[in-house]
């Protein structure tokens, strides 16, 4: 079995369902922003693509010391479509916030949307707060649940875009109503080529998320090259080093 440092790990056959190796699967953690893949998943059920969101203060303005942002404010108006993409590769927190009030009128009502989800997809160690992962006690899944959360998730080919993309470029209107150009990119260092996979192996989508409560945490899809696909996670590693080291142990398990 590989030697995962990190308290848990999940590496599952995508379409079959089997487990090929796990560790504490379904002992519940934080999963910091890994829980906007449930979000990404309410969204694209629940808006279209070229709704244009008007991002309110509550959303923009409502955020923990150190939170990571796109640098949207009160007024700015970003595009469904587009606001995805600063979800998903910028992990923005404002972002998940506008669009949880866009999608259900506030952040509550859209985690009873994801709870609802949740719960559906027989995610039962599961259960959201708020749509960004920002820290909360009662907010926490599991390597399993995030697994049967992303193998959802990917049925949609616009969330594969949103997860897979290395960068993206936008233009949206500020609450002035000038202009505002900006790039953003992927987090996840196994897209954006900082960070190798195995020989052979191909990662197409993911999500990462750090805090200090859950620690470094990624969820990733990949092919190997027999053209099979497969969902790996893992959760709570103490940097990101050693969270891709992790994941690398992981798929190198794939084509053996």
């Amino acid at each position: 079995k590989p030697d995962i440092s990190s308290p848990a790990a999940i590496l599952m056959d995508a379409k079959s369902g089997k487990v090929l190796y796990e560790k504490n699967s379904k002992q519940r953690y934080a999963p910091a922003s890994i829980t906007k893949i449930m979000t990404a998943l309410i969204v694209a059920e629940n808006a279209d693509m070229s709704d244009m969101v008007t991002y309110s203060a509550n959303a923009t303005t409502n955020l923990e010391s150190g939170a990571v942002t796109a640098g949207v404010t009160a007024g700015d108006i970003i595009s469904v479509n587009d606001s995805m993409y600063a979800l998903m590769l910028k992990s923005a927190n404002e972002v998940a916030n506008g669009l949880a009030e866009h999608v259900a009128g506030s952040v509550s009502s859209f985690a009873a949307k994801m709870n609802a989800k949740a719960k559906e997809l027989g995610a039962t160690d599961t259960n959201f707060v708020n749509p960004s992962g920002l820290s909360d006690s009662n907010h926490y899944t599991t390597a399993y649940d995030l697994y049967l959360i992303f193998n959802e998730a990917m049925k949609d080919s616009r969330f594969m875009n949103y997860a897979g993309a290395p960068s993206y470029n936008v233009s949206y209107t500020a609450a002035d109503g000038t202009q505002v150009t900006k790039s953003w990119k992927n987090g996840n260092r196994y897209i954006t080529g900082q960070a190798a996979a195995p020989r052979g192996i191909v990662v197409d989508a993911g999500k990462t998320g750090t805090t200090l409560a859950a620690g470094s945490c990624l969820v990733i899809c990949s092919e190997n090259a027999e053209g099979k696909r497969y969902i790996s996670v893992v959760l709570k590693s103490k940097n990101r080093a050693d969270l891709y080291d992790n994941m690398s142990k992981l798929l190198s398990k794939i084509n053996k």
